[in-house]
C-alpha cells in the first residue's frame, strides 16, 4: 500500500515543491493550507506521516498536532519551523510531534525524517496488532478456562454421586451377603 503524507503549510510554494518531490518518490500526498482545512480532511483521509508548519494563519502548528492526534492517533507528526527555539522544540515534543525540521531544510532531511516516521509508525502498528492478538488470545484462553472450570464442577458433582452410589451398592451387597448367610443357617 502506498504511503501517504499530509503536508500542512500556508506557503503554497513549499506545498507545491514538496508535493512534486514526494509524489516523485511514489508517495501519496495530501495538502492543506490551514489548520481548519487539515482538521476537516483528517476526518476522512488516512495518512501515515503529517508534516505540519508551526505558523499557520488560523492555528499554531503545535496545537494542530495535538488536535490531529485525537483524530488520527496512529499517524506520526513532524513539526516544521523557520522559527527554531528550545521552547518550540519542547512544545513540539509535548504535543506528540515525532520529529522537528528547521526551515529552510534540504529534501534529504525531509526524506530521512519521513523514513524514521514510517519506521516508527510501522513499529506502533505492529505493537497494536500484537496487543490486539494477545487480547484475543487471552479472551480465548479465558473462555477455555471457564469451560474447564464448569467441566471440573460437573466431574466433582458426578464423583460425589458415584461415591454415594458406591456406598449404596456396598450397603446392598452387605445386606445381600447377610441375607445369604441367614438363609444358610
Amino acid at each position: 500500500m502506498k504511503r501517504r503524507i499530509f503536508l500542512i503549510d500556508d506557503d503554497f510554494q513549499m506545498l507545491t515543491e514538496l508535493t512534486e518531490v514526494l509524489e516523485g518518490r511514489q508517495l501519496g500526498v495530501l495538502t492543506a493550507a490551514s489548520g481548519q482545512d487539515a482538521l476537516h480532511m483528517a476526518v476522512d483521509e488516512m495518512y501515515d506521516v503529517a508534516l505540519v508548519d508551526i505558523r499557520l494563519p488560523d492555528i499554531n502548528g503545535v496545537d494542530l498536532i495535538s488536535r490531529l492526534r485525537t483524530k488520527r492517533p496512529e499517524a506520526v507528526y513532524v513539526l516544521m519551523t523557520a522559527y527554531a527555539s528550545l521552547d518550540n522544540a519542547i512544545q513540539a515534543v509535548h504535543s506528540g510531534a515525532f520529529d522537528y525540521l528547521m526551515k529552510p531544510f534540504q529534501i534529504r532531511d525531509v526524506l530521512q525524517s519521513l523514513e524514521r516516521g514510517f519506521a516508527f509508525r510501522d513499529h506502533l502498528v505492529r505493537q497494536q496488532d500484537e496487543k490486539k492478538n494477545w487480547s484475543q488470545e487471552r479472551g480465548l484462553l479465558e473462555m477455555k478456562l471457564d469451560g474447564l472450570r464448569r467441566l471440573n464442577r460437573v466431574f466433582n458433582q458426578r464423583e460425589e454421586e458415584i461415591l454415594r452410589l458406591k456406598k449404596e451398592v456396598n450397603s446392598l451387597l452387605d445386606r445381600l451377603h447377610m441375607a445369604h448367610k441367614y438363609e444358610e443357617v
